[in-house]
């Protein structure tokens, strides 16, 4: 198990790269994000992970940075 924390914007290819090297590795790869609103307006980004993962991502409510 893999785990990202992706706290700014990826491009599609930086996606589709991390999922492809994690596969090869036999991992799975669980997104963590910060400020996500799943019932907001999303960035093309994080449409894009989400796509890759069925649906599944997770954000963490409280961070030192907040």
């Amino acid at each position: 198990m893999a785990l990202e924390a992706q706290l700014a914007t990826i491009a599609l290819y930086g996606i589709n790269g991390r999922l492809a090297f994690y596969d090869r590795h036999g991992a799975a790869l669980l997104w963590v994000t910060r400020n996500f609103d799943p019932v907001g307006p999303l960035r093309a980004s994080m449409r894009d992970i989400l796509a890759g993962q069925q649906g599944g991502l997770f954000r963490s409510i409280r961070t030192p940075w907040t």
